[in-house]
């Protein structure tokens, strides 16, 4: 029998702001967080909220997700040395389209401008895909499954589905799941026939295929409704059904 999966807390790090309540405000308000076909995350200063090692050893994109990550376990009231769950059975998936582009594009300046000696030694770490869910993981000490889902702009979707199906089948009792993206770096901006800016304000009459480059994270917290040990906080809603298909028309985004 398959397990109910409720989401227990929210962060959010987006071009309306930090925090997943900021966001939801500005959706009700109507705002929009595109400017010139890009979305920045203007509010965002690494050093608002991390420290200067964290900062250092992070890509702008696991510095998004650990912003968001924190907040979604302060608003599930998770204390994270007392964790509400064996550290084994809490996983961790995040989804990224691109990962951390930044850090491999600095790092390939570096290396032609003062040679391979000068390059950065955590540039791989920092650059892989998999960086924000691993990063996650050892920030909350986490144990469970822990992977990154990579497919474009289906990549959170894909890890808020997967992490459901972990729960319900018995793999995790919590993930921390989501995605993060940090892609406005001179080679992936829109400057090529490969994107097309989207028009703003869109309108049915006027759709252009295109892709609107942004930068953003956000992180549900995911746990069963009923565990062993104590239960999670009240949900702040339930984890709905989800399908993956190739096919455009269905694929979840």
């Amino acid at each position: 029998m398959k397990r109910q999966v409720v989401v227990t807390g929210i962060g959010a790090v987006t071009p309306l702001g930090i925090g997943a309540r900021t966001l939801y405000e500005s959706w009700r308000a109507g705002v929009s967080g595109i400017q010139n076909g890009e979305g920045v995350a203007t509010e965002f200063n690494p050093s608002d909220h991390l420290s200067v090692r964290e900062a250092r050893r992070a890509d702008r994109f696991s510095q998004f997700a650990m912003v968001a990550g924190d907040e979604a376990l302060d608003q599930a009231g998770w204390d994270r040395e007392e964790l509400p769950y064996v550290r084994d059975r809490i996983g961790c998936v995040f989804g990224t389209g691109i990962g951390g582009i930044g850090t491999l594009e600095r790092g390939k300046e570096i290396l032609l401008e003062k040679g391979e000696s000068k390059v950065p030694a955590l540039s791989v770490p920092l650059m892989m895909s998999n960086a924000a869910a691993g990063t996650l993981a050892m920030r909350y000490g986490l144990l469970g499954d822990t992977f990154g889902t990579v497919s474009a702009c289906s990549a959170s979707a894909h890890a808020i589905a997967q992490a459901t199906r972990m729960i319900q089948y018995g793999d995790a009792d919590a993930v921390i799941t989501g995605g993060s993206e940090a892609a406005l770096t001179p080679l992936s901006t829109p400057h090529s026939p490969l994107w097309m800016r989207c028009p703003r304000p869109a309108s049915r009459a006027r759709l252009t295929p295109g892709v609107t480059v942004s930068s953003w994270a956000r992180a549900p917290l995911c746990s069963c409704w009923r565990t062993p040990r104590r239960p999670p906080r009240a949900g702040l809603r339930h984890s709905p059904p989800s399908a993956a298909s190739a096919q455009p028309p269905t694929r979840i985004t």
